[in-house]
């Protein structure tokens, strides 16, 4: 993994830190599955595209996940609880979509864009998560 692209997805965890509500937020897969409600920071790819106007630079575009775990016995509660989590993942990760000045808006896309959200099948009540997929633009110079 890129170091830039590394320093945006702990950016994005660190944002989901202090929107709170959740006992834990991870980079990478969560080492136990004992926090709940936890937050997952996940990398899916970087792509590398070129620019018309410059050999010298290329952006990229980082492929992520934010995967919301929560626990509730009763399946409308857990769909609920979240609902409100997703919608405050949004609200942190589009309170700084530039990332603190480590995301662009380029062409080929916005600075952090949320893609869709679409809830975590195979999990058995009273597990219940969500993933909101999201990608996030820079540039790297090549000199």
């Amino acid at each position: 993994m890129s170091s830039h692209a590394a320093d945006i997805l702990g950016d994005i965890a660190a944002a989901l830190r202090t929107a709170g509500g959740f006992g834990a937020v991870f980079l990478g897969a969560a080492p136990s599955q004992a926090e709940v409600p936890r937050t997952e920071v996940i990398q899916d790819g970087v792509e590398i595209l070129s620019p018309d106007d410059s050999a010298s630079t290329s952006w990229r575009r980082l492929r992520a996940s934010v995967t919301i775990h929560t626990r509730a016995a009763d399946a409308a509660v857990a769909a609920q609880r979240t609902d409100e989590l997703s919608q405050a993942v949004q609200t942190a990760l589009l309170a700084d979509p530039y990332r603190s000045g480590k995301c662009v808006d380029l062409p080929v896309g916005r600075a952090t864009e949320l893609l869709r959200s679409r809830p975590v099948s195979n999990l058995k009540r009273p597990d219940a998560a969500v993933a909101i997929e999201l990608r996030c633009h820079f540039e790297k110079d090549e000199s």
